[in-house]
């Protein structure tokens, strides 16, 4: 556990909103809100290029799921990134096998360990946005209160198939 304060991690009003607010607790009011964006600002400059590509590709879904602040830019920044890194250690992977030939013999490619961490920290963060689809199922959409930002997303892709 984190250190800090025991017990779960309070969960937003504006998630506790999306979801429906299931416990029909007091939603507080007070919370600070950051600003949602509107329009997708420019990726920062140490982005990697499958990052870059990743923050085009990912961003306006989230924007759209009112799910991208201000405040979340570094957040969303390293969420990217971390796509870049699982993406380029599965290509040296791919390109130098599971075992490489170090010093003292053949040794595991450190390029698995890399691989694995980028992983990890990538479901973290994908779920923190709302971007897996157990994370999804935990959101209802405004307005609608029967159906889920998951059956929204399956609707919106079917509906492109057909396009």
């Amino acid at each position: 556990m984190a250190a800090g304060r025991p017990g779960r991690r309070p969960t937003a009003t504006i998630e506790k909103k999306l979801r429906g607010n299931p416990g029909k607790r007091k939603l507080n009011q007070d919370e600070p809100q950051a600003k949602l964006y509107e329009k997708l600002p420019p990726p920062p400059d140490w982005l990697g290029e499958h990052a870059i590509e990743a923050w085009n590709r990912n961003g306006p879904t989230l924007i759209e799921m009112y799910l991208l602040t201000e405040a979340d830019f570094d957040l969303f920044a390293s969420l990217c990134q971390q796509i870049h890194i699982m993406i380029v250690s599965s290509k040296d992977i791919n390109e130098n096998g599971m075992t490489i030939i170090g010093q003292r013999g053949r040794t595991r490619n450190p390029a698995l360990a890399t691989f694995a961490a980028a992983t990890m920290a990538l479901r973290a963060l994908a779920a923190e946005f709302g971007m897996t689809p157990s994370s999804r199922t935990r959101f209802k959409l405004p307005g609608d209160p029967g159906e889920t930002l998951d059956d929204f997303l399956t609707v919106e892709s079917k509906e492109s198939d057909v396009d």
